[in-house]
This record gives C-alpha cells, structure tokens and sequence, in this order.
C-alpha cells in the first residue's frame, strides 16, 4: 500500500513540474510573440514616418511650368524634378474661371509617363473654350525608384 501511494504522489508531483514548466514555456512563447509584434509595429511606424518625410523633400523638389496654347484651348508645360527620385502618376490640379472671372472651377490632368530624376516631363491640357486658366499646382504623384547620377562618357 505504501509503495502505491509513494508511486501515486510522485506521479502527481511529477505532473506539478510538467505543469509548470508548460506554463514556463507558454509564458515565454506569449511575451516573445508580444516582443516580435511590437518590433513589426515599431518598423512599420518607422518606415511610414520616413516615407513621408521622403515624399515631402521630394515634392519640395517639384515645380510645374505652363503657358497657353494660341492654337486650342488649353495650356501645355513641364512638370521639373529636381530631385533624385524619378516619379510618375502624377495630377495636376487646373485652376480656371468663367468669362465673367467670378466662378472658378478645377480640372484635374495626368502628366504621362515618368518624370525623371533632375528632369521634366511635359504635358498638354484642353480646357473649355470660355474659361481662363488662372494657375497649375501639383496634386499627387508616387515615388518610383532612386536613381544614381547620370554618367557621361
């Protein structure tokens, strides 16, 4: 009968360790799971913030210039990039007036193809045949790839 109960109380204690060093690794799995979220969350919050600052330098570096067409209604110009990103998707926003000057209207246009890094790229907008066109913004573009100086031979 002895032996019983000394076989049976190893057995229960045995099962008081397997326990708890379950509950040791279960602790350990959870906090580093919790770790690995964390660092996940930290390095895309860490990249979100210097994308931005990144597009913000960028479009810094971006101006547009435009002229009427005698031809047609409309405008034509270059979008400059004068940083080292080439770009592309990029709208514009058209200001424009009635004949009266008094109602102003917005067209927005797509510049086509890429702007280069330290180049321009051209565009062509029609407006409607009674509205002036008062100015020509940026309205978005994406960032496409750095590009390294251009080599000259």
């Amino acid at each position: 009968m002895a032996g019983r109960f000394i076989r049976w109380r190893l057995r229960t204690l045995g099962s008081l360790f397997s326990s708890a060093q379950e509950r040791s690794r279960r602790t350990n799995v959870i906090t580093r799971l919790a770790g690995a979220i964390c660092l996940a969350l930290l390095v895309t919050l860490v990249g979100l913030v210097s994308a931005q600052t990144l597009e913000s330098r960028v479009a810094d570096a971006l101006s547009v210039q435009w002229g009427r067409v005698d031809s047609r209604p409309g405008i034509e110009g270059y979008v400059y990039n004068d940083s080292s990103y080439r770009i592309g998707l990029v709208r514009l926003r058209v200001l424009t007036r009635d004949e009266s000057g008094h109602t102003p209207a917005e067209m927005l246009a797509w510049v086509h193809g890429n702007v280069p890094a330290h180049g321009r790229s051209y565009f062509s907008v029609r407006t409607p045949q009674a509205h002036e066109v008062v100015g020509v913004t940026l309205e978005s573009f994406n960032l496409i790839a750095r590009e390294g100086p251009s080599e000259s031979p």
